[in-house]
């Protein structure tokens, strides 16, 4: 983060330290750092009782599938966090600049994973963290025009758009309509792997 970012969460650790007469400590510190990078807790809200397991297995499905993909699983808790009822937060073991083209597809596995691991442990499908399609969905276009990667869709059949551009919109119509098409298709294809990984093991959840 800035060094306003970090001067703010020290000075937080501080003020926290002074009020509960102890001293700084790292657990202090990195509470700051997760609220800094995800929200305040919010301990005054209530989990349904019916939705507790749900949500254990959406945010244990979102961190298996990541440290299975070479993450590191920061913190993982069903403590609401304004606006999440939990989290799973994943950190890339190395802080690089440039991503391969098989990193991108694992960034769409972990966000597709919760929605598979209520299917699997829960049988169920709630809209809760639907925002993680909608982040999937721009990374798969991302992958097709920004990055002009290729994807292979089935065995004869492999598509690649030779138009970068940030904005999608300002793709010919027809091109927009195969790009929407083939990202549906990364993301479909992602949430049968990781379905198969999650099915396959149960016993390690």
């Amino acid at each position: 983060g800035s060094g306003r970012d970090i001067e703010t969460i020290i000075n937080e650790a501080i003020r926290k330290a002074i009020s509960q007469e102890t001293v700084v400590t790292d657990e202090l510190i990195h509470n700051e750092i997760a609220t800094l990078a995800l929200g305040p807790e919010n301990k005054s809200h209530i989990i349904p009782e019916e939705l507790f397991n749900v949500i254990v297995y959406h945010e244990l499905g979102h961190a298996y599938i990541g440290k299975r993909n070479g993450k590191i699983a920061e913190t993982v808790t069903i403590i609401p966090r304004w606006p999440s009822l939990g989290t799973a937060w994943l950190l890339d073991k190395n802080d690089n600049v440039l991503k391969e083209k098989q990193e991108i597809l694992n960034d769409i596995q972990e966000l597709v994973a919760w929605r598979q691991a209520e299917r699997i442990f829960c049988n169920t499908e709630t809209t809760w963290a639907s925002n993680d399609y909608e982040r999937a969905k721009r990374i798969a276009l991302a992958y097709l025009t920004v990055y002009n990667f290729d994807y292979q869709v089935s065995e004869v059949e492999t598509y690649r758009f030779y138009a970068a551009t940030q904005q999608i919109e300002n793709l010919p119509q027809e091109m927009q309509k195969e790009v929407h098409k083939v990202a549906a298709k990364i993301i479909e294809d992602q949430e049968n792997i990781v379905y198969e990984v999650l099915k396959n093991h149960k016993d390690k959840i």
